[in-house]
């Protein structure tokens, strides 16, 4: 995540703030560079940079929506192993993002996967042409899951007041929202 979020540069983006900021410590980079970057956007709900390190093969990082990472990972990452993921698996990251969803969380996966240098240079290209979408179909596949990362949002102080007196005044109110159905929810409870 550290790496995606430091690398991308499509625009300004408060969860990539928080990645950066968040980290225990500053993790090193140095050495690592910058090929390719798969642009965010609302379809694919996913955001991919390609790095590599000398005499390293290039590596995807993605990061997104987890219902959007997860059904292109082929593989999951735990204790420092790489296994395959079945159906079973995918139905357990699924329960696993609903709870923490309809806990306010809002949540991002990221997924990982060594490219070929072929792949590489598609990547770069497709930053540049139009063949940016297929492109990022083709690289943004057989990812292995490497985990979510959960945010913490909760609406700010007195809110609810300022709601409650729009109402009294005759304005009624509709929320419409990017984030996931089951964090409006809990907020909106919350509110």
């Amino acid at each position: 995540a550290y790496l995606n979020s430091h690398f991308e540069s499509s625009f300004a983006n408060p969860l990539d703030a928080a990645i950066l900021a968040g980290a225990s410590a500053a993790a090193d980079i140095a050495g690592w560079q910058k090929v390719a970057e798969l642009p965010y956007d609302f379809n694919r709900r996913l955001l991919s940079v390609v790095v590599q390190q000398p005499d390293q093969p290039p590596l995807l990082v993605t990061k997104g929506a987890p219902e959007s990472l997860i059904a292109r990972a082929t593989q999951v990452r735990e204790d420092h192993s790489i296994r395959p993921i079945g159906q079973a698996e995918h139905d357990r990251l699924k329960r696993l993002v609903d709870e923490a969803s309809d806990q306010g969380y809002r949540l991002v996966a990221v997924g990982s996967r060594s490219l070929e240098a072929a792949e590489s240079t598609a990547a770069g290209a497709a930053q540049i042409g139009s063949a940016g979408l297929s492109a990022a179909e083709s690289l943004e596949r057989d990812l292995v899951f490497d985990g979510l990362l959960l945010f913490s949002d909760p609406p700010k102080q007195g809110v609810g007041d300022t709601i409650a007196e729009l109402g009294r005044q005759g304005v009624s109110l509709k929320v419409v929202t990017g984030d996931n159905e089951l964090v409006a929810r809990h907020v909106a409870g919350q509110v």
